[in-house]
């Protein structure tokens, strides 16, 4: 089971429970965190012993990021956020998650996890250090233990548990993963600013980090069931956590509280590298293109930049860059899921390309993402995945020669590549191809 594959099924179990809460009514939801003691009941030890289970399954999975300076970075701020736990079952452990979705989730016994598609969208550390104390106060507010006790106490939990084939643990962390009811998710929003400023950190970047959750370049939303990244009041806890932040800072300069954002963007680079690729394998290019196109602007020296802006480029295929302003709506957002839902990625491609405007906008993504690949092969000549992505490009324009030219050294360079076959048929369509040009010139 994929990295992906582990967290839908745990948001798929969330929102089982959340099927629970809607059957039962909300009327008793909890509304306020317990910062004190709060003993497991013998019932709910079985699940306790499940969710600390869950830490060796994201290992065993190959789930966690390796480790490397973000992960050092992730548990540097975590520890300097996470309260004293009160119970003997906290202890606070923080990892990175190699999915890269925005989004982040703490559990019960002290798991603070980080998904790396919003370590990448993040401008600095204290926007970090932001999402963590948010997480850190769901563990120390007890909000997964009281608000799994709220769900099973509902009548209907027999009736709901029984048609899935998730266990009640599933549903204790779906519950961690797709969020809190609006009061508890606020409370935690309040209670990060006051840890945030306390360890140092400059409470106002919180509403900023809620600002970044809002942009949505590949216009679906709806389709993220994350607390994080589709929360529907974000815009209302942007106002809130400025507030928040004005009303908690002295009087006088506060140049002392930490933001540290070229550092944090340097640290996270080779990170953020990898969340572009992984957003174009999940069909979410124009995400992929806004990142990179940020990434090369940071480092536009970076080989690594360039090459991933120009796979961001090729795997738009042709889509425009930029969304059209009548797919922003919410309506229009929804439609878009059903689209990608109901067609394959190649159906979709093949739809617009039906029309003039999608073959121009192929030819002029293929274009761009050749110039970039050059780019990144004048900055580094032994970059092989360069010469591949060039290669698949110039094909695409159609251009055999070149394509065959670019694909021919990215095997001399990876002769072990584990896409050789594949690369091999392709030379052989090229070499096909040129023949039967050079067979119909007159």
């Amino acid at each position: 089971m994929s990295c992906a594959r582990v967290l839908r099924r745990i948001v798929v179990a969330g929102s089982v429970a959340g099927l629970i809460l809607a059957a039962a009514g909300r009327a008793d939801a909890q509304e306020k965190g317990e910062y004190g003691p709060v003993p497991v009941r013998d019932s709910e030890k079985p699940l306790m012993k499940s969710v600390t289970e869950y830490e060796d399954l994201f290992v065993r999975r190959n789930a966690r990021y390796p480790e490397s300076a973000v992960g050092a970075l992730v548990t540097s701020i975590g520890n300097a956020l996470a309260p004293k736990p009160v119970d003997d079952y906290i202890h606070y452990r923080f990892h990175v998650l190699r999915d890269p979705d925005v989004n982040a989730f703490a559990l019960p016994d002290g798991q603070v996890y980080v998904q790396a598609g919003l370590i990448a969208m993040l401008e600095n550390e204290a926007q970090l250090a932001a999402v963590m104390a948010h997480e850190v106060n769901h563990t120390a507010g007890h909000h997964v233990i009281l608000r799994y006790r709220s769900v099973r106490s509902k009548s209907v939990a027999g009736m709901v548990f029984g048609p899935f084939t998730l266990g009640l643990s599933d549903i204790f962390v779906g519950l961690s993963v797709s969020g809190y009811s609006r009061e508890l998710e606020d409370e935690a929003d309040s209670h990060g600013l006051s840890l945030m400023l306390e360890a140092g950190w400059d409470p106002r970047q919180m509403a900023r980090t809620f600002e970044l959750m809002q942009a949505d370049p590949d216009v679906e939303t709806p389709h993220r069931a994350t607390a994080w990244s589709s929360h529907p009041q974000l815009p209302a806890r942007v106002e809130s956590a400025r507030a928040r932040a004005a009303t908690l800072l002295p009087e006088g300069p506060t140049t002392a509280l930490k933001v540290n954002g070229d550092e944090y963007r340097e640290i996270v680079r080779p990170l953020s590298c990898a969340v572009a690729l992984g957003l174009i394998d999940e069909d979410q290019p124009r995400t992929a293109c806004v990142l990179a196109r940020r990434l090369v602007a940071e480092a536009p020296a970076n080989p690594a930049t360039r090459f991933v802006l120009a796979e961001s480029l090729r795997g738009l295929g042709a889509l425009s860059e930029v969304a059209p302003a009548e797919q922003t709506t919410q309506t229009d957002k929804k439609q878009n899921v059903k689209e990608r839902g109901r067609l394959t990625r190649a159906e979709r491609e093949a739809a617009l390309l039906a029309t003039p405007e999608g073959v121009a906008e192929k030819k002029r993504n293929l274009e761009t993402a050749c110039d970039e690949y050059h780019r990144a092969l004048e900055l580094d000549g032994s970059m092989a995945e360069a010469s591949r992505g060039l290669g698949l490009a110039e094909h695409g324009l159609g251009n055999n020669e070149a394509a065959g030219r670019a694909l021919v050294a990215y095997l001399r360079a990876r002769p072990d590549a584990t896409d050789r076959p594949i690369v091999l048929k392709q030379l052989e369509q090229i070499t096909a191809a040129l023949k039967s040009d050079r067979e119909t010139r007159p």
